[in-house]
């Protein structure tokens, strides 16, 4: 594997701008890198090619590089399967550290699953990886993947943070204020859908329900989708910020690597 040619490939193309903050800078691809296609680039004989197929990015970047998982983030929508879309640290060895995600339903549909979002630098600032979740939230991750509509169609039913030391909770539940905000307006998303998903949550806790009974709550919110959109204009922030609460309590958590939190250097 031409490890060179991957490396700067990087440098030249995560250049955009997007955060400066003192010293430090969170920058965006001028164009869209996905990261499978770049190692195939960089591969060097059959069985390079053949160690990337079998078995994914990932593994063939953490067999040279430090790769740590960072945020996952699941959705489950009352069927047996669950999509997600993880975040990964890519550190390289330099002040610059890349983050890339690796999203299933772009690999059930034969698409590049892994694309780099971002680059950090200094990757020492801890605070430059709130800044990028924050900025990425607001507007859907709008400012990273220009390829794509976005990273969320509705908040995650569960969010694993695996770095709370780059990620603090408040941060996390911020970012999902500012996306909600934003998916409202647009039209995409609604504070009463979610409140009764965090209502339904706290008292019937199954993952999968009986089709029979999911469409015919789907069919009343139709049916009742103008005395919804009246009782959604009428909440304050602060009913507002109290669903997020009960939401947030139930679909995030933390789980520290072993060995304690380890911070990029």
């Amino acid at each position: 594997m031409n490890w060179s040619a991957i490396l700067d490939h990087l440098a030249a193309t995560v250049l955009v701008e997007k955060v400066l903050r003192g010293d430090g800078h969170i920058l965006a691809p001028a164009e869209p890198i996905a990261l499978d296609a770049l190692l195939l680039e960089a591969a060097e004989s059959d069985d390079d090619r053949e160690w990337l197929q079998n078995d994914g990015a990932t593994t063939v970047l953490a067999s040279r590089w430090d790769v740590q998982p960072l945020l996952n983030f699941e959705w489950n929508f009352d069927t047996p399967m669950t999509w997600f879309l993880d975040l990964y640290l890519l550190d390289v060895g330099t002040p610059r550290a890349y983050v890339y995600f690796f999203a299933n339903a772009l690999a059930e549909t034969g698409e590049h699953p892994a694309h780099v979002v971002a680059a950090v630098e200094p990757k020492s600032d801890a605070s430059l990886f709130s800044a990028f979740l924050r900025k990425c939230l607001s507007r859907n991750g709008k400012d990273f993947l220009t390829e794509f509509d976005g990273m969320f169609s509705d908040l995650p039913s569960m969010t694993t943070n695996h770095r709370p030391d780059l990620f603090p909770r408040d941060v996390v539940k911020e970012g999902y204020w500012d996306s909600m905000k934003m998916a409202e307006a647009a039209g995409d998303a609604s504070w009463i859908d979610l409140r009764d998903e965090a209502l339904r949550t706290a008292t019937d806790p199954r993952i999968l329900r009986p089709l029979r009974e999911v469409l015919g709550e789907r069919l009343r919110n139709v049916a009742n989708a103008e005395s919804r959109k009246r009782e959604a204009a009428e909440l304050t922030d602060d009913g507002r910020r109290r669903i997020l609460e009960i939401h947030f309590s139930q679909a995030y958590r933390e789980v520290v690597r072993k060995g304690g939190r380890r911070r990029p250097k």
